[in-house]
């Protein structure tokens, strides 16, 4: 089989292309999220709504940069991958709220009541889902698979050297159950 350069460097022009449109499409979201997350805190101190938008950006951005290279090169189980789809496409849908509540709001086109209670609690919801869906994919990855199964084969061989020292059964451990 013969090496082609050529389509090489088409699939090298194409990968770049699409991560020049992810940074576009993440700066455009980014000023979205910046948005809700300013306008759902303006009744806080300047302090907390600057936390807020920070927080809300690295957040709502991080996450899909977490997911979609995860998805991409780490996580290696399905119910990981799964996961990680269902968080990508809550984000996903987290952004187009974004995005068509702050083009109505830049027209001055009437909020409909959900998106009103997104502006007021967009921040809260992301934060709760974020924390939910990285934890969940963490427990869920085989390096932790590994710890868990590392730690019972242990605390097993600690049992173990505990029956010896004592010069029990393990049946009379149990109250000779």
């Amino acid at each position: 089989m013969k090496f082609n350069p050529q389509l090489l460097r088409s699939v090298r022009n194409n990968s770049t292309a699409g991560r020049v449109i992810l940074v576009i499409a993440a700066l455009v979201s980014g000023i979205a999220t910046g948005k809700m997350m300013y306008l759902g805190s303006l009744d806080d101190p300047g302090v907390i709504t600057a936390g807020k938008v920070i927080l809300g950006l690295g957040l709502i951005e991080g996450g899909l940069a977490f997911t979609y290279h995860g998805i991409r090169k780490v996580f290696t189980n399905g119910v990981q991958r799964g996961i990680a789809w269902l968080f990508l496409f809550t984000l996903v849908a987290a952004v187009l709220c974004n995005l068509f509540t702050e083009r109505m709001l830049a027209r001055s086109i009437p909020l409909t009541p959900l998106q009103q209670n997104w502006v007021d609690w967009a921040f809260d919801g992301i934060v709760v889902v974020v924390m939910l869906a990285i934890g969940a994919i963490q427990l869920f990855s085989d390096e932790q698979r590994l710890e868990r199964h590392a730690l019972k084969a242990a605390g097993e061989e600690a049992e173990e050297e505990l029956r010896k020292s004592r010069n029990e059964f393990p049946h009379e451990i149990n109250g000779g159950k």
